[in-house]
């Protein structure tokens, strides 16, 4: 018997003891699907469906037509895993039986570190609840307010006469002559008050401009009007509508989410555990060609073993080894949930096997006319455009008053200009941007287009190198400095072949994968028993 043969043997003796879980031992599993000596049983689909999330079988038992895709799905399954059987594989594969059992092992491990992450924490419900009254905030809906407004610009007219504009505009307001939805249709410099007549709906804090939001979250009246209201986008008339006060989510709502919150940090915790056990002692439950055939499986076969990835692999695969391990000592590898799991693990791992072996079947092609041609054809495409290499310092319009904001900006930008700082210090200690504390505020090389109106403006514009002036946006201002400035250039053919080869290798395997599949649908030697399709689909029904 060959070692691919071997392998099918031991993975489909696993399945026959999963399906024997479901059927008495004198009842014969009814054919479903058949072709020749391929044959889909109700047990076969019974044991997929199992091992199924319950929300994934709430679906596939939610209408006939849905049922009838999964039947479907599972006579392409397989076919495909009959065509690995018959030695439809990539050339290069490694031993079938080790990726087989690798897989298992890295799934009964994951199933493993849940069932102790549930023993340690006892009672689940009662933690959840705890942690629900401890967290309140954070499951709280907060205030809201709904509020309608006309923006007067003084991009059009000086700031003295935007001023006088709205102090107008707000008297009519008041005086309710006109509905404040006419004159914010006739006033309003914001333009989507012509199809909205200024509702804004309703928003919370931190949505807004600070000034805006202080403003309206300190009426209460509805149809109250504020005093004119000034912000970095123009003066405000603001018409109150309503407030709905925050109120706390009910326990009931958030009690599965906590709970798997709970569960997911207690399996962090004993990852860390078993992590530490393996890069602190001499443990290693796993040989370097465990690790290779692991990495290849996952499409990192050229991977170097001096390569860091290589050794986190090897970490990740051991930590998995030690819990599937335990998982066998304890017998929890031999209860139905696990079989089952393990099975559908090694389902999908024959199925990638298969599609993998067609993608590899491609890239050997003789692609190179194509390639080049497809190089040829889209050249306008491998056209790089001026791109800059910037670093930002970013200063929030939400977390700065007004009048303080702009001279924040003048200072650090004097700072940066003279050379008297550090930028990426300044970056620190200053820039808002969430991600400043990895990056310090280094944005790297960006295209025209990615960093908004202003900025692009600013930076793409006079093309210059340097501290530019802060740029002033409605989300606040920007201390920009281009420290290079790359010239719009096309790529060379080799440049690119690369990339445009993996491209059309992925565009014709997923076609030839998707004719493939549709062949074994539509195969007209295909016999299907309608009726025991239609039994099984009423025996799910009945025991959900």
């Amino acid at each position: 018997m060959s070692r691919l043969l071997r392998s099918f043997a031991v993975f489909f003796l696993v399945l026959l003891c999963v399906e024997s879980a479901f059927s008495a031992p004198s009842q014969q599993p009814e054919v479903l699907v058949s072709n020749g000596d391929i044959k889909l049983t109700d047990d076969y689909v019974k044991q997929v469906f199992a091992a199924d999330k319950q929300q994934r079988q709430n679906a596939v038992i939610s209408h006939p037509k849905r049922f009838q895709k999964y039947i479907e799905n599972r006579w392409v399954e397989l076919n495909l895993i009959n065509q690995v059987r018959q030695g439809a594989v990539p050339d290069n594969m490694p031993e079938m039986d080790e990726i087989l059992s690798l897989v298992g092992q890295t799934t009964l491990a994951k199933l493993m570190i849940k069932k102790l992450a549930e023993d340690q924490v006892h009672d689940l419900d009662v933690a959840a609840r705890e942690y629900y009254q401890s967290n309140l905030s954070k499951y709280s809906l907060p205030d809201r307010v709904k509020a309608s407004h006309i923006l007067v610009k003084s991009e059009k007219r000086s700031d003295d006469e935007a001023r006088k504009l709205a102090e107008q505009i707000r008297v009519k307001a008041i005086a309710g002559k006109d509905s404040f939805a006419d004159l914010a249709k006739q006033y309003s410099d914001d333009p989507s008050a012509q199809t909205n007549h200024g509702e804004l709906g309703f928003f919370i804090r931190g949505q807004m401009a600070k000034p805006f939001e202080d403003a309206v979250f300190a009426m209460n009246k509805s149809g109250e009007i504020s005093p004119v209201v000034k912000t970095q986008f123009g003066y405000h008339i603001i018409r109150f509508e309503e407030k709905k006060q925050g109120q706390n989510k009910p326990f009931s709502s958030v009690k599965d989410t906590i709970k798997n919150e709970l569960l997911a940090k207690q399996q962090q915790l004993i990852w860390k555990l078993y992590e530490t056990r393996m890069t602190s002692g001499n443990e290693k439950p796993v040989s370097n060609a465990q690790v290779n055939t692991w990495l290849w499986f996952s499409g990192m076969d050229a991977v170097e073993e001096s390569d860091p990835v290589w050794e986190q692999a090897a970490v990740k695969l051991g930590i998995a080894r030690l819990l599937a391990d335990k998982a066998t000592e304890a017998g929890f590898d031999q209860n139905v949930h696990s079989k089952q799991k393990i099975a559908q693990a090694q389902r999908k791992a024959l199925v990638k096997l298969r599609r993998k072996a067609l993608f590899d079947a491609i890239a050997r092609r003789d692609l190179a006319t194509a390639v080049h041609e497809q190089y040829v054809v889209n050249k306008d495409q491998y056209v790089v455009p001026l791109q800059a290499d910037v670093s930002v310092i970013f200063l929030s319009a939400k977390k700065h008053p007004e009048d303080s904001i702009n001279t924040l900006a003048e200072t650090v930008h004097q700072l940066v200009a003279d050379g008297r700082a550090d930028f990426e210090a300044l970056a620190l200690k200053y820039s808002d941007e969430p991600g400043v504390q990895k990056n310090k505020g280094h944005f790297g090389l960006r295209k025209q287009g990615e960093l908004g109106k202003q900025l692009d403006a600013a930076i793409f514009v006079d093309t210059k190198t340097g501290v530019l002036e802060p740029v002033v946006t409605p989300e606040g201002i920007f201390i920009v400095k281009v420290n290079q400035l790359i010239p719009q250039h096309q790529q060379s053919f080799d440049d690119v072949k690369d990339a445009i080869k993996a491209r059309l290798v992925n565009t014709l395997a997923t076609q030839e994968f998707s004719a493939l599949t549709y062949s074994m649908l539509n195969n007209p030697e295909n016999r299907v028993n309608q009726s025991a399709v239609d039994q099984l689909y009423a025996e799910l029904r009945q025991s959900r």
